[in-house]
């Protein structure tokens, strides 16, 4: 009986749009407010955050453009998501993307996503709705050697399936963000390593990326990993995008970034010189938007040296 209330709640909600219309009036209703009179207006109310909805759990994003209502049964067959987001702005932008992209996703089967059973487009809010994955987010400590095997070839052979082309590496690192990532470190080492990258612009893989390649973005599932939450793909540097799981906690998922580099190596035909100066330039890119973090990303930029290198 629970299955079938549970169905019903879910596809009233898809049919009537509440998640979406409550979002959108309350987006209007933040926007311009403070910290403590935004904090107010979300905890106010009877329903969640001032949201009508029959989800068992809702999830928004501190801008109030994107929610989530997860509708929980332990029948996986009647378990679902809807992800709501306000019509305009950039994350509808990239929840375009996400919902042209996902169908060729799906239909390259290069890569495990969830299966997206709706895709809503209404001008004012976009909606998508989605089979819920039962599991556990990915933990470094814990999974490390489950990506090596099967998420990071996924994501290798997706980023093939959809073609590669070549950019030189002056079109990602500019000469004044260089420039500046140079003037905020003190390692001589680097430094050299920065300059002689500049010198040599090598050309990079560009591609389709995923955008957003963190833990909270893959999922644990019967032992296989999921990828979820493409809205922030487009296209990029795929060393750029390999990098930004491993470099969620610098110096600390050595094992990951090692393999990663020298995966790329053999999958782009690199070699690894030109990698170390990709990988180089990716480091002092971080460095100029997170200076004080400069000790950690130079800590995981010799391991990845040492990886290519070896």
């Amino acid at each position: 009986m629970r299955a079938v209330y549970r169905t019903w709640a879910l596809q009233r909600e898809r049919r009537a749009g509440y998640l979406a219309r409550s979002l959108i009036d309350r987006s209007r209703a933040i926007s311009g407010l403070g910290v403590g009179d935004k904090m107010a207006l979300l905890q106010g109310g009877p329903t969640r955050g001032g949201v009508a909805s029959r989800a068992n759990v809702l999830q928004f994003k501190g801008s109030w453009q994107r929610l989530r209502g997860f509708y929980c049964h332990s029948d996986r067959r009647t378990a679902a998501t809807i992800k709501v987001v306000v019509g305009e702005g950039t994350i509808a932008e990239g929840t375009r993307a996400e919902i042209d992209l996902r169908s060729k996703l799906t239909e390259g089967g290069t890569i495990t996503v969830p299966r997206m059973i709706e895709a809503r487009d209404e001008g004012d809010f976009i909606m998508i709705v989605e089979d819920m994955v039962p599991g556990r987010r990915f933990q470094f400590w814990r999974d490390a050697s489950l990506y090596l095997a099967e998420g990071l070839p996924q994501l290798l052979a997706t980023y093939v399936h959809f073609g590669i082309r070549h950019e030189p590496l002056a079109r990602f690192l500019e000469g004044g963000r260089a420039t500046a990532a140079t003037g905020l470190t003190t390692d001589r080492e680097f430094a050299a390593a920065l300059e002689a990258a500049m010198s040599a612009n090598p050309v990079m893989p560009f591609g389709l990326c995923h955008g957003d390649l963190l833990p909270s973005n893959l999922c644990v599932s019967d032992g296989k990993l999921v990828f979820f939450d493409w809205e922030g793909c487009g296209e990029g540097p795929l060393i750029v995008d390999l990098m930004r799981l491993p470099f969620k906690y610098p110096g600390a998922t050595q094992s990951v970034l090692s393999e990663t580099l020298r995966q790329f190596v053999q999958t782009f035909d690199v070699s690894p010189e030109d990698v170390g100066h990709q990988f180089t330039a990716y480091v002092a890119d971080r460095i100029s938007m997170d200076p004080k973090r400069e000790h950690l990303f130079l800590k995981a930029w010799r391991q990845g040296i040492q990886a290519v290198s070896a």
